[in-house]
C-alpha cells in the first residue's frame, strides 16, 4: 500500500518541492487537453452561427486575452506559494472557512465531470446512430471511460501530464485536418462572408467567457507545479488565453461551413466516422480526468485522514453516478448556479494577495489567519450576487456577470479591511 501511496503522491495538502516542478509549456499541455471538450466545440459552432465568421473570432480573441490576464494573475499566486487552489484560500477565508467554500468548487468539478460523461455517452450514442449500428446500451461506454478517467486521476499532475502528451496533438491534429476539409467542403470565402443572426462581439465573448472562468479560478491547481513566474504566464496565456480561442476557432469554422450548430452532426456530414468517435473519446478523457483531479484536491483537504488516491476514486463513482441518472438537464442548471459563486472566490485572493497581504503567503502569515474571515466571505457573498444582477440583467459593468463578480468581490473585500483591518490577520 505503501508505494501506491508514493506512485500517487501529488502534494495535495502542502508545498509542491522544487524538484517537482515542470516547464510551462507542460503545464499549457495539461490545460489545453482540459479546454478541448464537447461543450466548447457546441460553444464555439453555436456562437458562429450567432455572430458571423469575423465577428466571432474577434470575440473569441477577446475572451483569450481577458481569461490569460486572470489566469497569470492567479497563476502567480500559484507559482509563488505551491499551493492547490483550497490551501490559497485560507489566507482569505481562513483556515476552516477555505474548507467551506472549497466544497463549492468541489460539487461544480464534481458535477461537471458527470454531465461531461453523460454528454459524452449522448455523443457515442448519435454517432452510432449515424453509422446504423445498433446502441449496445448506455453502459458499454459510460463505465471503460470513467475508469480511464479516475485511474489517470490517481496519480495527479503526472496521470494528466503523460496523458496530455500523447491526446492533445491528436486532438489538435484532428481539428486542423477537420477544419481544411470544411474549407475545402464550402470554400473559404463562403465562411469569411458568412453573417450572423445578430448577436453582437460583446455577448459572444460574454458567452464564451463564462464556460472558462471556473477553470481560471481553480488554475492553481495545476499552476502550483510551474518553475517559475515566467513558466506560469507561459501557461497561463498559452494553456488558457491561446488554446481556449484557438478551440472555438477551430470548432466554429467547420460549424459555419456546414451549416450546422452542432458539432456531432458537422464531423458526420464532413465525413469523420472513426477519427470522430476517438477525438470525443479523448476530449472527454482529458478533461474529465482534470475535472476529477481538481475535485480530489477539494475533497483530499477536508478528509485529511484519507488518501488522495482513495478519494480519486470515491468521487469518480460519484460522478458516473451523477452521469447514470436521469437529472442532467436539472443538475446543469444547479450547476450554472454554482458557477455563478465560484468567480468571486479569484477576485477574493487575488485582492488578498496582491494588495492586502503584499504577496505575503508565507508559513509564518498562514499561523497569524484565523479559523474564519468574515470579509472573505461578505466579500464572496457581495459578489455572488452582484454575479446574479448582471446575469439578470439588472446591471452591466464588464457585461460579463462572472467577471463583474470579481470585480465587485474583490472591491468588497478591500473595503471590509479598510473597516476591519486586523481581522483577516489576528492570530
Amino acid at each position: 500500500m505503501k508505494s501506491i501511496e508514493r506512485l500517487t503522491e501529488d502534494y495535495s495538502r502542502h508545498r509542491v518541492p522544487d524538484e517537482a516542478a515542470v516547464s510551462g509549456f507542460r503545464i499549457a499541455l495539461v490545460i489545453f487537453g482540459a479546454i478541448i471538450t464537447l461543450p466548447i466545440f457546441f460553444v464555439g459552432g453555436q456562437l458562429g452561427h450567432s455572430m458571423g465568421f469575423a465577428p466571432a473570432i474577434i470575440a473569441f480573441v477577446l475572451t483569450g486575452v481577458v481569461i490569460a490576464t486572470i489566469a497569470i494573475a492567479v497563476g502567480i499566486i500559484a507559482t509563488r506559494t505551491r499551493l492547490p487552489t483550497v490551501l490559497i484560500m485560507q489566507y482569505s477565508f481562513g483556515r476552516n472557512g477555505a474548507r467551506f467554500v472549497s466544497v463549492i468548487i468541489g460539487l461544480a468539478v464534481l458535477g461537471w465531470y458527470g454531465v461531461t460523461l453523460g454528454i459524452f455517452v449522448d455523443a457515442m450514442q448519435t454517432l452510432m446512430l449515424n453509422f446504423e449500428i445498433s446502441d449496445p446500451g448506455d453502459y458499454i461506454y459510460l463505465y471503460p471511460a470513467s475508469a480511464l478517467m479516475i485511474l489517470t486521476a490517481i496519480f495527479g499532475f503526472r496521470g494528466l501530464d503523460k496523458v496530455s502528451i500523447f491526446a492533445v496533438p491528436c486532438m489538435l491534429l484532428f481539428l486542423l485536418v477537420l477544419v481544411y476539409t470544411a474549407v475545402s467542403y464550402s470554400g473559404f470565402a463562403a465562411i469569411l462572408n458568412q453573417t450572423g443572426q445578430g448577436m453582437s462581439i460583446s455577448q459572444g465573448a460574454s458567452a464564451a467567457m463564462g464556460g472558462f472562468i471556473v477553470g481560471v479560478t481553480v488554475f492553481p491547481d495545476l499552476c502550483r507545479y510551474a518553475r517559475s513566474e515566467r513558466d506560469a504566464v507561459i501557461a497561463a496565456s498559452g494553456g488558457i488565453g491561446l488554446s481556449g480561442a484557438l478551440v472555438m476557432i477551430l470548432a466554429t469554422i467547420p460549424s459555419i461551413a456546414a451549416q450546422d450548430s452542432n458539432f456531432l452532426q458537422v464531423v458526420t456530414l464532413l465525413g469523420f466516422g472513426i477519427s470522430g468517435l476517438v477525438l470525443i473519446l479523448l476530449a472527454t478523457w482529458t478533461t474529465n480526468a482534470y475535472n476529477l483531479y481538481s475535485s480530489s484536491l477539494v475533497v483530499a483537504n477536508i478528509l485529511l485522514k484519507v488518501e488522495r488516491w482513495k478519494l480519486t476514486v470515491i468521487a469518480g463513482l460519484i460522478g458516473t453516478g451523477i452521469a447514470l441518472v436521469s437529472i442532467l438537464d436539472n443538475f446543469i442548471a444547479f450547476l450554472h448556479v454554482i458557477a455563478i459563486s465560484i468567480p468571486p472566490i479569484a477576485g477574493v485572493y487575488i485582492a488578498d494577495f496582491y494588495i492586502a497581504r503584499k504577496q505575503d503567503y508565507s508559513e509564518e502569515a498562514l499561523k497569524r489567519v484565523p479559523a474564519f474571515n468574515p470579509a472573505g466571505f461578505g466579500a464572496w457573498i457581495t459578489g455572488s450576487l452582484a454575479a446574479y444582477g448582471s446575469s439578470e440583467g439588472v446591471y452591466k459593468l464588464t457585461t460579463v456577470p462572472a467577471i463583474d463578480a470579481m470585480i465587485v468581490a474583490a472591491i468588497a473585500y478591500l473595503i471590509w479591511l479598510k473597516i476591519k483591518p486586523h481581522k483577516p490577520f489576528s492570530p
